[in-house]
């Protein structure tokens, strides 16, 4: 029987990664979506790498939590999310309804801890694999056997994913030691105190060799730490704050709420809810990373047929290129052609590049994202191929496309037909 796999989504995490990472980028009506984009860029590339059965998304409420109660002080440095970030969470929820995904909030507690008890509940289940997709680190206290998390290096595209593992190849020790660690050494992002004048490297070592920081001052107490005594010194005097970091650090896993798989369950989503949402907030990168479904969805976002839902059709061969390899086999196809079709996509009119398609036989089209960390590398290459006369170009407001591109350093050469010039020139009073 196929391991099934349940994606547990921190959504509070993943919003604020997303919200920081994407320029601003708004509606035709000028409504700020940049946060919604990079959540959206997230989820629909969980569902292709990892394609679960199961997902469920964890949100926080907001105001005080548990912790608040034991450390008044908790988060306290921490700068208070933007309305504009806030006013994008309504749209969000929009997203997850329409991809029939059922969401958690808990007052008075955080996302972490709806997880944690959610990841433990799961673990009871056989044949089921969890996957914790998150912005944040503190989730590595949870991975088991059975249990991994998936979370971002840098950006939104550049992800890894932790297994124990891999957790003792980051730290040196496993994922049960985390929280321990982190209260030794603190979280100022939290505002976790932790043990001040125990740094990183100290911490690791005690860790180390004692495990948890119940053993490492059962040792302390009876003198058998190897340990310099300014160190005792510091560990001694700040016995309760260590104590109480650990308690803050710690997910809960016990929390009053229930998994239920057969609503987790990743059924056939509302995918013309779904298009007509991410047409209406100018998504238009992202329609071809939509999971198949019973609507046909072109590349470029704009023909749709209500007849094709019922239909059986071959609509050819469309591509989302999203990885290197994916893009250096275009890139020898490109070449390879006469002439190829392209588009750019912008966030907004005159706008940010955000990818371009491709074209060079019918029923064949190709769509290149360029979020992430290896945009650069794939303008670079894509420059010479557009600035040789020797493969002619084909597209619809050429004009537009070569700005868009020349802000990027590249020129266009060989430009062979532009459509909407040729629309102008046969129905030239028709606008």
């Amino acid at each position: 029987m196929p391991k099934k796999k349940l994606v547990l989504i921190d959504g509070h995490a993943i919003i604020h990664r997303a919200f920081h990472a994407i320029p601003s980028l708004t509606t035709a009506k000028g409504e700020l979506v940049s946060g919604v984009y990079g959540f959206c860029l997230i989820l629909l590339n969980v569902l292709k790498e990892i394609k679960p059965t199961h997902i469920v998304v964890a949100l926080d409420v907001g105001g005080e939590t548990v912790r608040h109660k034991q450390f008044k002080e908790y988060k306290a440095h921490r700068v208070k999310a933007p309305e504009e970030l806030h006013n994008q969470v309504p749209r969000i929820k929009e997203v997850l309804k329409a991809f029939n995904i059922p969401v958690f909030l808990k007052r008075g507690y955080e996302a972490d801890d709806i997880i944690g008890t959610l990841a433990r509940q799961a673990e009871k289940y056989q044949n089921l694999e969890t996957i914790i997709v998150t912005g944040d680190l503190d989730t590595l206290q949870l991975v088991s056997p059975k249990v991994k998390v998936f979370t971002m290096r840098r950006g939104l595209t550049d992800t890894v994913i932790y297994d124990e593992k891999n957790v003792l190849a980051r730290y040196g020790f496993g994922p049960k030691e985390v929280v321990d660690f982190k209260a030794l050494r603190g979280d100022p992002s939290d505002n976790i105190p932790g043990v001040k004048g125990v740094g990183e490297k100290t911490a690791t070592e005690l860790i180390k060799k004692y495990k948890n920081i119940e053993q490492i001052y059962q040792a302390l107490e009876k003198g058998k730490i190897d340990l310099s005594s300014r160190y005792q010194e510091l560990l001694l005097n700040q016995k309760k704050e260590a104590l109480l970091s650990k308690k803050l650090a710690t997910i809960l896993v016990d929390l009053n709420i229930s998994l239920d798989l057969n609503k987790a369950e990743l059924k056939d989503y509302e995918r013309d809810k779904a298009l007509k949402l991410f047409q209406e907030l100018g998504f238009k990168s992202l329609l071809s990373k939509l999971p198949s479904s019973k609507v046909e969805i072109d590349l470029q976002g704009s023909l749709f047929s209500k007849n094709n839902q019922t239909k059986k059709k071959n609509h050819g061969n469309y591509q989302l290129i999203d990885d290197r390899r994916g893009f250096e086999i275009l890139a020898k196809k490109l070449k390879l052609a006469k002439y190829f079709v392209f588009d750019t996509e912008t966030d907004t009119l005159g706008g940010e590049l955000i990818g371009i398609s491709f074209a060079f036989k019918e029923k064949e089209a190709y769509y290149l994202p360029l979020i992430g960390g290896d945009s650069e590398f794939y303008l670079k290459t894509l420059k010479p191929i557009f600035g040789s006369n020797k493969y002619k170009k084909i597209g619809h407001n050429l004009k537009y496309d070569c700005l868009i591109l020349s802000k990027h350093g590249i020129k266009v050469e060989g430009l062979e037909f532009d459509t909407m010039l040729a629309a102008y020139i046969l129905n030239p009073g028709k606008r």
